[in-house]
């Protein structure tokens, strides 16, 4: 009986270990098929306290940015020189100074479609071999379910996913062959929304999760939104800048783990399909993992016998 209980407790952990071991498999297949050389030249941000938030000044490639507090697209092409901070830099200088391989821009409330394709136009014929990717930002807390299902609606700018979708393809009208894409921050957000609901996330409150009705927490929040973005541009997921000098995680491991199924999840959503034999691939780890799977039990019944 000693026996069979403990064959059974290795077992178990076997099973952890083949999990942990599966889904590092499926980040590391998901980040490889997206990685940018790091060698590029690097990425522009255009946006407001939205961008800010996803923490530019955090990524593994050089960054630039234009941030603008409070202000959308077409007020910030009208008004280059004003900046939030010294260290942004206005878009007129660094757009036309310096080539980038990233353009991300954060379009916001009281735009229209038509503003939005005039202002991101504008800027991708500064940086004709950038591409361009798209910053949904989120609505306000209470607002993201009603906003995300609701459509877009007169043209007028929303953080609907169809707006973004009509954004994208009047831009590749303008530029066709253009490399434009955008982030997934709406759609996690309305799902963590419902999980929250559901009860089957490790947060109370969907409010929880920002420090007013718009702006999202320091840590969590901010380490989601940051994930998401660098995730889009081929960056693996990173806690820089989340974790004390002593490497300890600023917010709760639960969350964090929960907010990584949503990372991935959006890795293997956006994985090309292109990718040579991965099933091919999968078959030999998952082989492994089952002879690792195997290998305890038989081992203890050696050392119990």
């Amino acid at each position: 009986m000693t026996v069979q209980i403990e064959m059974l407790s290795r077992k178990l952990e076997a099973v952890s270990v083949v999990k942990w071991l599966f889904v590092r498999m499926l980040m590391n297949v998901a980040i490889v098929s997206t990685t940018v050389s790091f060698a590029d030249a690097g990425i522009f941000f255009i946006g407001n306290s939205l961008t800010w938030d996803a923490r530019p000044m955090l990524f593994d490639q050089p960054t630039d940015w234009h941030i603008r507090s409070g202000r959308n697209l077409p007020y910030i092409l009208d008004h280059p020189s004003e900046l939030n901070g010294t260290d942004s830099t206005s878009w007129d200088v660094g757009l036309v100074d310096h080539q980038y391989d990233w353009l991300v821009i954060q379009p916001h409330f009281r735009s229209t479609l038509q503003e939005d394709v005039d202002a991101i136009s504008h800027w991708m014929q500064l940086q004709p071999n950038a591409k361009v990717l798209l910053h949904t930002g989120w609505a306000r807390h209470a607002e993201i379910a009603t906003i995300y299902e609701g459509g877009n609606v007169n043209d007028v700018m929303s953080h609907s996913p169809e707006y973004f979708d009509d954004l994208m393809s009047e831009l590749a009208a303008t530029d066709p062959g253009r490399e434009i894409s955008r982030t997934k921050h709406m759609d996690v957000l309305y799902e963590v929304k419902k999980d929250i609901e559901a009860g089957i996330a490790p947060i109370d409150e969907f409010s929880d999760l920002f420090r007013d009705s718009l702006h999202l927490t320091i840590f969590e929040g901010r380490y989601l939104a940051h994930n998401l973005l660098r995730n889009a541009v081929g960056e693996p997921t990173s806690t820089t800048g989340f974790v004390t000098q002593r490497g300890d995680l600023k917010f709760s491991q639960a969350t964090k783990d929960y907010f990584d199924t949503k990372l991935l999840a959006v890795l293997l959503e956006d994985v090309p399909a292109t990718v040579p034999e991965m099933s091919t691939f999968f078959s030999f780890v998952l082989i492994g993992c089952l002879a690792l799977w195997n290998r305890f039990p038989r081992r203890n019944i050696r050392n119990r016998v």
